[in-house]
């Protein structure tokens, strides 16, 4: 058994000298790879790694990438096109806005503290010729619109309001004689800088007496003192007349004419498109105060009134009661002109019939949209949405309208 046991050990020590081959050194693992070998396998690996892109995946990549480019530009530019639109929008609504306001203001201020229609008032005293109304409409007979030819049926309209503008308050008269009129003063009415605001004689002072029956004077101013504020006095272009003993204890205002109107910027160009709404004082002639112009909103292309309202029922002699209320409503200036009513600034405005209109106020915004396509307006009444300020540039510039109605007050309120 010994034997046999030998014998197989010899066998595997042979055939285990054959797998090793010849000469001495460790045994071979064979799933350890020769250094070479290794090596080969590790550059091919990095070459792979460090090869650049094929052609193919190039011109991939700058597919892709332009499309995502022109995509962010597109939605870039849309974006800032938006934001400019915006932008034109609110600062034309907020030129609306403070148009609106300023003329809501005036408009039921005009017939306070003044007559209505002084022809129709027969307890007012006027100079000779004279006729005073609050309201008074008509077209400039300057069409301020550039390019008409293409900008068509725009016809801007004039705006004149009488009242007490400047003080909206009353006064009590300390003296009156003659042409001089003396007022008291407090240092609660102002310093001398507000006494020459309200007092000059670019306005008209009414004087208000009571007797045996109401009568108030209108006089223009012809200067006006402030002696230092102690009993301020104004003289008068003409005596006032009917006043017994020393003239004190009367009701005294100031009025005054304010007009709207569209006038052309030329502070910077000549040459100018560009036309403001102006809010300015006339004397008692109608004559332009000079530099009393105030700009209440730019870029303004047009000033219509409509939906102008009168109680067409005539005014009973002594009171200027209506009554029954008999209202007529006219849809715009064109209608009221054929009518047998006019609010023309003539000795036939019927201001003392006025209940109420509608004021509107069209802006433009300062530059023209090319994507805006110009289409010209229907009718002076119709909606306006575009505005052509260059023929020869592609577009138009955007249109912003807004109204108020407005309700006379103040000369309502004259109604006895």
């Amino acid at each position: 058994m010994a034997s046999g046991q030998r014998g197989s050990e010899q066998v595997y020590a042979v055939r285990h000298a054959r797998e090793r081959g010849p000469g001495p050194g460790p045994v071979r693992d064979p799933d350890i790879k020769p250094r070479d070998e290794r090596l080969r396998t590790m550059r091919a690996t990095i070459t792979r790694r460090v090869r650049g892109f094929t052609l193919v995946e190039l011109m991939v990549t700058i597919l892709v990438g332009s499309i995502v480019i022109a995509g962010v530009y597109s939605i870039y530019t849309e974006s800032m096109r938006g934001y400019r639109v915006q932008n034109h929008a609110l600062e034309g609504l907020g030129q609306l806005r403070m148009a609106i306001r300023q003329l809501r203001a005036d408009l039921r201020s005009a017939g306070f503290n003044s007559p209505a229609q002084s022809n129709q008032e027969n307890w007012v005293d006027t100079p000779v010729g004279v006729v005073l109304s609050a309201v008074a409409i008509d077209v400039d007979p300057d069409p301020q619109v550039p390019n008409p030819s293409v900008n068509q049926n725009i016809q801007p309209q004039r705006l004149r309001l009488l009242g007490d503008f400047f003080a909206h308050k009353t006064y009590t008269s300390e003296m009156v004689s003659g042409t001089t009129v003396t007022l008291p003063w407090t240092p609660a009415d102002g310093d001398e800088a507000a006494f020459n605001r309200v007092f000059n004689n670019k306005r008209l002072l009414r004087i208000e007496t009571y007797g045996v029956a109401r009568r108030e004077q209108i006089i223009p101013i012809q200067s006006a003192s402030f002696n230092g504020g102690l009993l301020p006095t104004i003289t008068l272009q003409e005596p006032a007349t009917g006043i017994t003993g020393f003239g004190g204890g009367h009701e005294v205002s100031v009025l005054g004419y304010v007009r709207y109107r569209l006038k052309r910027d030329m502070r910077r160009d000549t040459e100018s498109t560009k036309w403001d709404l102006v809010r300015e004082e006339l004397d008692g002639t109608g004559k332009v105060v000079s530099g009393t112009a105030l700009i209440i909103a730019e870029y303004v292309i047009d000033l219509q009134i409509y939906d102008i309202c009168l109680n067409v029922t005539s005014p009973e002699s002594g009171t200027m009661r209506q009554v029954p209320v008999a209202i007529q409503c006219f849809p715009n200036l064109a209608s009221l002109a054929a009518s047998p009513y006019t609010l023309e600034p003539s000795a036939s405005n019927v201001s003392h019939l006025l209940r109420g209109l509608t004021v509107k106020v069209s802006t433009r915004a300062p530059f023209e949209d090319e994507d805006l396509q110009f289409a010209p307006r229907g009718a002076t009444d119709a909606p306006l949405y575009a505005f052509d300020v260059d023929p020869e540039m592609k577009g138009a510039a955007r249109v912003y309208e807004m109204a108020s109605t407005v309700t006379l007050m103040s000369v309502q309120a004259r109604r006895q």
